[in-house]
């Protein structure tokens, strides 16, 4: 026997997401009715809402901490390598991703050009990347001023698959946000490959 229940019967401000809640076979002596299930689910409600308002108050404690430390990096070396080693570590760890780049527009050309020693080992012996003004996911982002994410990079026509067939990278997904100062985009940065599950609105917030 069993009796599904829709819960928790609460607004969606609260941090638990709807869900189901079935009690498969109870005991034929005492079975379970409603009133009993409705009480189970509230305080198995109550439960699972603190267990996610802590979870989510120590991803931010860890976030918030991330910020800062990037924020000192860049304050205290004007030695662009090191800022973008530092900064890549830091994010790369948070968002957890396997890979990030960093792009800034050459003017004279309008190109992306991408940091070197972010790429990683398969692309030493090639040239620097380079795009062109408006091609791949990195041009989309820096021509409309707007972060994308895309999280099958395969089945979307924006993506440029030139560099993965030239360096043997294969990318999966990509969260790309525009480098804006003082409303004018400088460059883009890219996070690669999310490690587990898919990129969300909240990763593309902190990035």
């Amino acid at each position: 026997k069993g009796l599904p229940l829709p819960f928790p019967n609460k607004p969606a401000t609260h941090f638990m997401p709807q869900g189901v809640l079935c009690l498969v076979d109870p005991a034929e002596s005492a079975p379970f009715d409603d009133e009993a299930l409705e009480n189970i689910a509230i305080l198995l409600t109550t439960f699972l809402d603190r267990a996610g308002l802590s979870a989510r108050s120590q991803k931010q404690t860890v976030e918030f901490a991330t910020v800062h430390e990037i924020s000192h990096s860049l304050t205290s070396s004007l030695d662009q390598d090191n800022i973008f080693r530092q900064v890549s570590d830091h994010i790369r760890r948070t968002l957890n991703v396997q890979n990030l780049s960093i792009g800034l527009i050459d003017k004279p050309t309008g190109d992306i050009v991408f940091a070197n020693i972010l790429m990683g080992p398969l692309f030493e012996d090639m040239a620097s990347v380079r795009i062109r003004q408006g091609q791949g996911i990195a041009g989309w982002v820096v021509e409309k001023k707007h972060p994308l994410i895309v999280n099958d990079v395969y089945h979307d026509k924006r993506f440029y698959p030139k560099i993965d067939q030239q360096s043997g990278y294969r990318t999966n997904s990509i969260l790309a946000v525009p480098l804006i100062v003082e409303n004018n985009v400088i460059g883009v940065i890219e996070a690669i490959n999310k490690r587990s599950g898919d990129f969300n609105e909240h990763d593309q917030h902190l990035l």
